[in-house]
């Protein structure tokens, strides 16, 4: 992994603070440390890093990703368990070794293949492909897309942590928090509580879509974001509560209920056209039940109101937000 870091003036003095983090010496630095010739040139700072701690070292040290600029820092990523001592400051001599016959630089990696034979004592080294390594349950780097992470608990899915983002966990935790403390708030208020864009809030909250706390689910209703109970745990709590369960709807509002939640905003008199019946009172008892609304964007002086479903209905269904309602069918048209 290369990367590259404007604040770090030269190899030896980003080497240095390195070490605190349980990080060793690799390749071009590892030799220059052990005091191996090497050929002229500004070779980058190269260390083992724990996988685990990545990310908190690339963002300590503000790192970024190189592209066509000069290479700083070459960070190689060691999965669980660190094969190092943790007192070791410097890779032994056959990994150095190992580093540099692995460089693309023909003269570095002839002076791998070097010191190799020195360390074998006349045995000649051969080299084979590693195997794949299987990704890591959590992603290193942050990346783009809401491809859902799937629970720690879950069977491993590659594609899916190849899209996930490390950042998206820490700030659903802090999500979490605010939600436990004050319970339901708007989008807005939570990124300026968390300090993070829309984007990331958004990131956030698929983490909790996905990965919710137990016995809890993450409800999005419009703008507005609160934890409620899980819907299996739905039958417990009004049990505890000694709350009657609540009458089934009758097969109209079920129909109201779905246009409302495919078409809107949708106003009464559609509601209507689309039954091809007076919808009139089936819509009131929706009301009183709360799981439709008025939408107070629209209406008043005249014209007429929209309704759109409210928290209660995701809640009703089990959902999360709008966006896990199943798709429509596709209706093909034939002459």
């Amino acid at each position: 992994m290369f990367m590259s870091s404007a604040t770090l003036a030269d190899a030896r003095c980003r080497c240095g603070p390195c070490c605190s983090r349980r990080c060793v010496l690799a390749g071009t630095s590892a030799a220059r440390s052990l005091g191996w010739p090497l050929p002229d040139g500004d070779w980058p700072a190269e260390v083992y890093v724990p996988e685990a701690a990545l990310v908190d070292f690339i963002e300590g040290y503000a790192l970024e990703l190189a592209g066509e600029q000069t290479v700083d820092v070459v960070l190689r990523a060691v999965p669980d368990a660190w094969p190092f001592p943790p007192h070791l400051r410097v890779v032994p001599e056959t990994v150095a070794a190992l580093d540099l016959a692995e460089s693309v630089t023909p003269s570095v990696a002839a002076l791998g293949r070097a010191r190799l034979k020195e360390l074998g004592a006349g045995l000649e080294p051969s080299w084979e492909r590693r195997p794949q390594r299987l990704r890591p349950l959590r992603s290193i780097l942050p990346s783009s897309g809401r491809m859902p992470r799937p629970h720690p608990r879950l069977q491993h899915s590659a594609v899916a942590d190849a899209l996930w983002d490390d950042r998206a966990e820490q700030d659903a935790r802090g999500l979490v928090a605010l939600l436990f403390v004050a319970g339901g708030m708007r989008r807005a208020e939570f990124s300026e509580a968390l300090r993070v864009s829309s984007g990331r809030l958004d990131r956030a909250c698929a983490f909790l879509q996905v990965s919710p706390p137990h016995g809890l689910a993450l409800l999005e209703s419009g703008d507005r974001i609160e934890l409620v109970s899980a819907p299996d745990c739905g039958p417990l709590i009004e049990r505890f509560m000694n709350k009657p369960a609540p009458e089934p709807l009758s097969l109209a509002a079920l129909e109201v209920l779905s246009i409302v939640a495919y078409e809107q905003p949708v106003t009464r008199a559609d509601i209507s056209h689309i039954r091809a019946t007076d919808s009139s009172g089936v819509i009131e008892t929706l009301l009183a039940r709360g799981l439709v609304v008025d939408d107070p964007r629209f209406g008043g002086r005249g014209r007429p109101s929209f309704l759109v479903t409210t928290a209660a209905f995701l809640r009703l269904l089990g959902l999360g937000s709008l966006a896990e309602l199943p798709p429509l069918p596709v209706q093909s048209n034939v002459a």
